[in-house]
């Protein structure tokens, strides 16, 4: 596991209606980023419990909104040691799947092309769609990597008894 955290989460504005992050900040911060600058695009973002790096890997999602939407491009750290700039259309984004996986390369920053709005219609978006997606576990610390894969299962075979619907996970589930 590679955790980029603080070491490289800033943020900035580009000519263009364009924002550029560090892999490591979060989702929710970026998106309050971008509305404060008054550009749209990342409000399915905001209640994702992760980073952006991430978001790109697996072009996380919700609400009918993708990071392909809006990623531009991603700055990769190569397996040789390279790093290089790489435009989205290389990245084959579909659901929650790019060519990244398995290719040892690991995201360090994105663009983001956005759409200009009013700061206030995009916050209201954002609460809008706070807290309306159940499909988030968040350890906050106490659990251990056993007690989440049980409570997963537990959530599986509640909702596949009660509605018929057999729930996919769409994390990667990495055993050591």
């Amino acid at each position: 596991v590679v955790r980029l955290g603080e070491a490289i989460s800033e943020a900035g504005l580009l000519p263009g209606d364009r924002v550029r992050a560090g892999a490591g900040i979060s989702l929710a911060k970026l998106a309050v980023f971008a509305a404060d600058a008054g550009l749209s695009g990342l409000e399915f973002a905001h209640g994702i419990p992760g980073s952006l790096g991430g978001a790109v890997f697996m072009n996380a999602g919700a609400y009918g909104g993708e990071m392909k939407d809006v990623l531009q491009s991603a700055e990769l750290a190569l397996p040789d040691g390279t790093v290089r700039e790489v435009p989205a259309q290389e990245l084959e984004l579909s659901y929650r799947h790019s060519a990244l996986e398995g290719s040892g390369a690991l995201v360090t920053a994105a663009t983001l092309k956005l759409t200009p709005a009013q700061p206030e219609d995009i916050r209201a978006r954002m609460r809008e769609l706070m807290e309306k997606h159940a499909g988030f576990v968040v350890n906050r610390g106490g659990a251990t990597f056993e007690d989440v894969l049980r409570l997963m299962a537990h959530i599986e075979k509640t909702v596949f008894e009660k509605s018929g619907i057999r729930l996919e996970p769409e994390v990667r589930i990495l055993k050591g």
